[in-house]
């Protein structure tokens, strides 16, 4: 199958992307009736589809763990990921979050052709992840776009803002274990995972401590919060609960 051409001519383009297609097709074993991705174990209740939706644009942050945790399931149920304007990727890393490197396709130096060759691929792809080098083409543009993810049943992770994306993903806390006073190595990091999605008020989140042994779902702990909006704390912040329950108790008393 010969690499796609940069700037092509309508037949062209028609060719190669209905080559991709059906080469796809034979590598490809899910069905694409499904309406969202599969995810991981734990990474699943950030959405509320249970992964990434079809035909759908998500906003994503920067972080390579963040990038992985949300490609594993995917690319384990055998779906072929597109990574657009992303270099030093650091695939060992990848692999040890259960992303298989063998599902993807990697474009690390589009230039300034970067949506162009992630809508060429958007057309025989499932699941793309753009890092846009320059400027989002027009709104008229990206409507056109999201219209063919819908379509095709596509999906698009963007690190930008794109207007009118289904949420927006995240890492918002990352720590690490195994260093101490001047000694040690890391062993294991504990990130938390959050999704703004649209069609929600409150974000959603999930802790995941990444080590040697693989990915672990560390629990959430629910604490009494005084009104609503309030952003929930990590599992470690359980044992502070008896010293939380009085603080409460003595507002509502005053409160009475």
């Amino acid at each position: 199958m010969s690499p796609l051409t940069v700037y092509p001519t309508a037949r062209i383009r028609r060719e190669q992307v209905d080559a991709l297609r059906q080469h796809i097709r034979h590598l490809e074993s899910p069905q694409l009736d499904q309406p969202a991705f599969p995810s991981t174990a734990g990474v699943d209740r950030l959405f509320p589809d249970g992964g990434l939706r079809r035909g759908a644009v998500y906003e994503i942050s920067e972080g390579r763990s963040l990038l992985w945790n949300l490609l594993a399931g995917p690319s384990q149920a055998g779906h072929w990921i597109a990574i657009v304007g992303m270099a030093h990727l650091g695939l060992q890393a990848a692999a040890d979050a259960g992303v298989d490197l063998e599902r993807l396709v990697l474009v690390p130096h589009p230039g300034s052709s970067g949506f162009s060759v992630t809508s060429t691929l958007a057309d025989a792809l499932p699941l793309v992840v753009l890092s846009p080098s320059t400027a989002l083409p027009p709104q008229s543009q990206r409507d056109r776009f999201q219209a063919r993810l819908r379509e095709r049943g596509a999906t698009l992770l963007i690190r930008a803002t794109w207007p009118g994306s289904e949420g927006r993903l995240a890492i918002t806390q990352r720590s690490w274990d195994g260093l101490g006073d001047g000694f040690g190595l890391l062993s294991q990091q504990h990130i938390t995972l959050s999704h703004q999605h649209r069609r929600e008020a409150r974000p959603r989140y999930v802790d995941l401590c990444i080590s040697g042994r693989g990915i672990d779902v560390q629990h959430r702990a629910t604490i009494r919060q005084i009104g609503a909006g309030v952003e929930p704390h990590r599992a470690a912040a359980v044992e502070h609960e008896p010293l939380m329950e009085h603080a409460v108790s003595v507002v509502e008393k005053a409160a009475g």
